[in-house]
């Protein structure tokens, strides 16, 4: 099942922000210090067992994510609060099934 969108807030330089992605290939750009690594790093949270995101990159009390993803057909999210849990992380892997994760 293609993960289909990331939300987040209080993360890195983010008070709040959206992606939508292409079921193909995404690519981030933009200069220095505007966030890209941290995209990355929210993703491989939530997307990677055993990764653990650095705790400096919470700018406030109780970050937030929401990862959205089709399933037959139809779209569907699962959410929660940062740190992710193993827990919360295992029922992502099962619910979304596998998820090419490249970082660069």
């Amino acid at each position: 099942m293609p993960i289909t969108g990331l939300s987040f807030s209080n993360v890195g330089p983010f008070d709040e922000i959206t992606f939508e992605f292409d079921q193909q290939a995404n690519v981030f750009t933009g200069p220095n210090n505007s966030g890209k690594s941290t995209v990355l790093w929210v993703l491989a949270e939530l997307l990677v067992p055993a990764f653990i995101m650095p705790d400096k990159l919470y700018r406030r009390r109780n970050p937030k994510w929401k990862l959205g993803y089709t399933s037959a057909n139809a779209p569907k999210a699962v959410k929660g609060s940062f740190p992710a849990t193993a827990v919360q992380m295992q029922d992502i892997l099962e619910t979304t099934g596998h998820t090419c994760f490249v970082p660069a």
